[in-house]
């Protein structure tokens, strides 16, 4: 793994450690929201969903 796909991954955490507070959840809860192929319609998953990709998408134009 090269050094930028680290430092993304590690902005992702920081990203879902955010989202975890804000909707005060666990990690694990937004990481399975998230996740590609997940098909859950839980409680806040579109409003999570949402937040994530702008969160993210945010993080990924500061740092390219």
């Amino acid at each position: 793994m090269n050094k930028s796909r680290r430092k993304y991954d590690a902005k992702r955490a920081e990203v879902v450690k955010f989202l975890a507070n804000k909707f005060n959840c666990t990690p694990e809860y937004i990481r399975s929201v998230i996740h590609p192929d997940s098909t859950v319609n839980w409680l806040r998953s579109d409003e999570i969903r949402r937040e994530y990709k702008e969160k993210y998408e945010a993080i990924r134009n500061i740092l390219s």
